[in-house]
């Protein structure tokens, strides 16, 4: 049984997804497990800025936003958890964390992308897997 989930979430439909898939899996592992929903924003480079703009301003609003979206999901579930945001590279913090943190297990999404698109992009979730300490679950819907 694992204690301590990492989950990553973008906002998106399928991490609200994965968000729900691990807590069914927490919920039947019972209340000494601790769930962690992490968002991590993207840095954004002097190109990307727009005029009259307070670019901290709007990603700290945007990723209190993302997390804050997962707590109606949480409401009365029989563990602990807790949300977190962080600026920086997602695949990067998301291994930092669960190693300097010790979780022992992360759930996060696909994007279902396919190989030839996840070559030439890469993905969040390879890199993850690549990378991290612990096991990795990838939920793909």
């Amino acid at each position: 049984m694992y204690k301590k989930i990492l989950v990553p979430i973008d906002g998106s439909e399928q991490s609200i997804y994965t968000l729900q898939e691990a807590i069914k899996l927490a919920s039947e592992w019972g209340k000494d497990v601790h769930l962690t929903v992490f968002h991590a924003t993207l840095p954004i480079t002097m190109s990307e800025l727009t005029l009259c703009t307070d670019i901290d301003q709007l990603r700290a609003e945007t990723g209190q936003a993302i997390v804050a979206a997962a707590e109606p999901l949480l409401a009365g579930v029989p563990f602990s958890h807790d949300s977190v945001y962080q600026d920086g590279d997602p695949a990067h913090l998301i291994c930092t964390k669960a190693q300097s943190e010790g979780y022992d297990l992360i759930v996060i999404g696909s994007r279902g992308h396919g190989l030839f698109r996840e070559l030439l992009l890469g993905s969040v979730s390879h890199k993850v897997v690549q990378h991290a300490h612990c096991p990795v679950l990838v939920v793909r819907r």
